[in-house]
């Protein structure tokens, strides 16, 4: 029943919004479309995941309409400094969403655009290798 989903906005009431994370398996259009007002006044950083591209051009023009720039963004789930020390990269893929910052933000300079037609998520990384964040022995 749709009485069951909340708005973000409606979520969100009067609190200061700096950052909104989706992981809503296909929904994240209408996730960002509940978010309208927080978008409008607030500017928050969006990191949204993309499993495919069939609402990237909706959710392009959405965040374009609210002066956002929107970048392709590589994660990666392993970390070789991990917490346990663990070795075993049991990951086989990185995962690829979109960042979008607001016009009044600054962008790291090494962001890829994204294209609102494009046909196919870019993965750039090898998630075999993973990544090393944090201390490490040399």
């Amino acid at each position: 029943s749709s009485d069951l989903a909340v708005c973000v906005d409606d979520l969100a009431k009067d609190r200061r919004i700096s950052l909104i994370k989706i992981d809503a398996e296909g929904m994240e259009f209408d996730v960002l479309s509940g978010a309208r007002e927080i978008l409008g006044t607030h500017h928050p950083t969006i990191y949204c995941e993309q499993n495919d591209t069939r609402q990237l051009p909706a959710i392009h023009d959405l965040l374009i309409g609210f002066n956002y720039r929107i970048y392709w963004l590589e994660t990666h789930q392993f970390n070789k400094a991990n917490f346990r020390g663990e070795q075993d990269n049991i990951w086989w893929r990185t995962e690829t969403g979109i960042l979008a910052l607001h016009q009044s933000l600054e962008p790291r300079n090494d962001l890829a655009e994204v294209d609102r037609n494009a046909s196919k998520i870019p993965i750039g990384s090898n998630a075999r290798e993973g990544l090393f964040v944090g201390e490490h022995d040399t």
